[in-house]
């Protein structure tokens, strides 16, 4: 029997790790290229297409949930070195946001991609990053020897989630697929997953366990396969 597969990644989490096991084991190397990372993305997910004795397991297709990065230009928290006005930031020229923005544009070349993009929202205001703020409140540093890169600009994605939520709905009611590979890793997530669990639908977090929230690890049963097969109507 065959089994098709949907693969469902959630871009920044994805990204997140995919940057996080680079540094910890090839810090010595240069950045990570996009090419390399879309390559890394192909790569897991073949892992996960596999000939047993249940049957031969094809991809469906590769639904990937990101949003274009911020591009515009802001002024930054803290004037240096006396300036009489701040200096600006420009996001569109950052190297990490070009970089996330060479990865949706090679996704557009790969076969069996279809991109769910959201929109980028920003509070138009600085906040201290979570380690900085941890040493000002135990008065290792103060506050006047704060710096531009002991803050972050406030921006959150919107739509995503929702995205996602109703292409695993979708997928699930209509019978597309009958295997669902989750590369995410939020608790919002945890409604919709509950409902594929009642249909019976296999589920697969291809992470390990310690890099998912509690509540979404709990309702996949530690990240593992939840159920195989349908369920009856």
């Amino acid at each position: 029997m065959d089994i098709r597969v949907a693969v469902l990644i959630d871009g920044s989490f994805f990204i997140r790790r995919v940057q996080f096991f680079y540094r910890k084991y090839f810090s010595h190397c240069q950045r990570l290229t996009a090419e390399q990372t879309v390559d890394v993305l192909q790569r897991l997910v073949t892992s996960h297409l596999t000939v047993d004795n249940n049957g031969y397991q094809h991809l469906y297709r590769i639904f990937f949930y990101d949003a274009l990065p911020l591009d515009i230009k802001v002024h930054l928290p803290i004037k240096i070195n006396n300036e009489t006005n701040h200096r600006v930031i420009d996001f569109a020229k950052t190297d990490e946001n070009l970089y996330r923005k060479s990865i949706i544009q090679q996704l557009k070349k790969q076969r069996k991609v279809a991109l769910r993009m959201g929109i980028v929202k920003h509070s138009k205001e600085w906040k201290l990053n979570t380690q900085t703020l941890k040493r000002l409140l135990k008065g290792d540093i103060e506050f006047s020897e704060l710096t531009n890169d002991d803050f972050i600009y406030d921006i959150r994605q919107k739509g995503v989630d929702i995205k996602l939520g109703v292409d695993i709905a979708t997928l699930a009611f209509k019978k597309q697929v009958d295997k669902i590979v989750l590369i995410a890793g939020d608790s919002d997530f945890v409604p919709v997953v509950n409902i594929l669990m009642v249909w019976c639908l296999l589920i697969w977090l291809p992470f390990y366990k310690q890099y998912y929230r509690v509540s979404l690890i709990h309702n996949l049963s530690g990240g593992m396969i939840v159920a195989v097969g349908w369920g009856e109507e």
